[in-house]
């Protein structure tokens, strides 16, 4: 009968549980995958789509704050060999920080905003400014908030990660999560200026999301590794 030696078996306990797909995972994966449905079902422009992930970031920023008070309160994000922060130290100073780097992530979520309702994406799409089209993006980016409040249930609260999370982990969280929308904005816009026929096009829609999907996918396995080499 095989034994596995303790070396091993630490080894094995020390790896990062990046291909295991568990409910957080799961959630935005289809939160994701609901969004290509949308796209194809009732015929989304590339204008709407943009604005789609434009409000995620907003999500992000929403949900990272959560992250950091619940780590706050309940775990020990300032912990270290050399000074003992109270838990009500460090909902004050998470606070703090978060007001002053939460102006920084608005203003870049501004000037992004800036970029998507420019004339650019107006005469590539007329008619797309319509308020109705804001309105059902903003409601479809619903279904992504959703993705990332099952993500946030079922690994940061569930599964413990707030015990593990660190004040400066959680402070750069919402800027490494909205990579994926940001490349997705910056793609789309570059290529209404410079491609405007293929821009109109489904295929590089489809793309797009797809490129969007594997990105945040990635990013999302990124945070859950960060967390688990934390721990140990």
């Amino acid at each position: 009968m095989e034994t596995t030696s303790p070396q091993a078996e630490q080894s094995l306990s020390a790896r990062p549980p990046l291909a295991r797909i568990g409910i957080g995972t799961a959630g935005v994966l289809l939160a994701n995958l609901g969004i290509l449905s949308f796209f194809l079902l009732y015929d989304l422009s590339l204008y709407q789509l943009v604005i789609v992930y434009w409000c995620e970031c907003f999500w992000v920023g929403v949900f990272s704050f959560l992250k950091l008070l619940v780590a706050s309160l309940a775990g020990d994000p300032f912990a270290n060999r050399h000074v003992h922060v109270s838990r009500g130290s460090s909902l004050f100073f998470s606070v703090v920080a978060a007001w002053f780097t939460s102006g920084f992530f608005f203003s870049l979520f501004a000037l992004l905003g800036v970029l998507i309702f420019s004339p650019a994406f107006d005469t590539a799409e007329a008619g797309s400014l319509h308020l109705e089209h804001f309105r059902f993006a903003l409601s479809a980016s619903l279904l992504l908030a959703a993705g990332h409040a099952i993500s946030f249930v079922a690994n940061f609260l569930v599964r413990a990660e707030f015990r593990r999370a660190r004040f400066g982990q959680l402070l750069a969280l919402p800027f490494k999560r909205c990579l994926a929308m940001l490349g997705a904005v910056i793609i789309a816009l570059a290529v209404v200026l410079a491609l405007p026929g293929i821009a109109t096009s489904t295929v590089f829609a489809a793309i797009l999301i797809a490129l969007k999907i594997m990105a945040d996918f990635r990013l999302h396995c990124a945070e859950r590794a960060t967390l688990h080499r934390t721990h140990h």
